[in-house]
């Protein structure tokens, strides 16, 4: 399963359509680690760096996951309420249609994202499932529509997994200006706090965006 990731744009040498490009993956670590339940879980970590002719212009780091199955027992996610108020917020309702085009886009056979019966029987969901990169898209909308601002981009996106979610369930996308801190690089000019509700309320996805002006 998708666990995180972040990705990180270089101002000063954002990728451009036609531009030539090169990806570089690697491995960055393996963490093995047992759940409250006992269950094994095993942590992967992947760095993936995008050049061009000028160099480095962004970074995606990922978090997968590998859990023991259990069919007998399986873990229901702990519902965890967002801590503040979203500034603005959106609500979307993913359908089968999107979620087989988003496979498609992003070469991702996985069954469990359009096989109902497979997601079901196999897998022990109730439905399909969203995909973790596509509800890490989604985090983004608000930005886009509304909040950013003319020469704004995106210097830094964090994100982190929290429960799933499921085809044909609304959700709300939310974000939230935050104050800037000192710890931040001087040339952010907006800090935002974002997160997606599921259905009962509770938190699926959060994250965190930097924003600065373009170079």
């Amino acid at each position: 399963m998708w666990a995180g990731g972040g990705v990180e744009q270089n101002p000063r040498n954002l990728l451009r359509v036609g531009q030539e490009m090169v990806m570089k993956t690697r491995c960055t670590g393996v963490d093995v680690k047992e759940s409250r339940e006992g269950k094994v879980m095993v942590f992967v970590s992947l760095e993936k760096v995008v050049e061009n002719d000028q160099g480095v212009a962004l970074t995606d780091s990922r978090t997968l996951v590998y859990m023991e199955k259990d069919r007998e027992s399986p873990v229901k996610p702990k519902l965890v309420k967002p801590r503040r108020q979203a500034d603005v917020s959106m609500g979307m309702h993913p359908t089968a249609i999107q979620l087989f085009r988003y496979s498609a886009l992003t070469f991702n056979s996985h069954r469990i994202h359009f096989d109902h019966e497979y997601a079901k029987n196999v897998e022990d969901h109730p439905a399909c499932l969203v995909h973790g990169p596509l509800s890490a898209t989604l985090l983004l909308e608000p930005l886009r529509l509304s909040l950013l601002q003319p020469g704004q981009i995106i210097k830094n996106f964090r994100y982190r997994a929290l429960s799933p979610l499921y085809v044909e369930q609304p959700i709300k996308i939310c974000a939230k200006k935050m104050a800037l801190i000192p710890t931040m690089n001087a040339d952010v000019e907006a800090s935002y706090e974002v997160w997606v509700e599921n259905p009962q309320g509770g938190l699926a996805m959060s994250g965190t965006v930097e924003v600065v002006q373009e170079k």
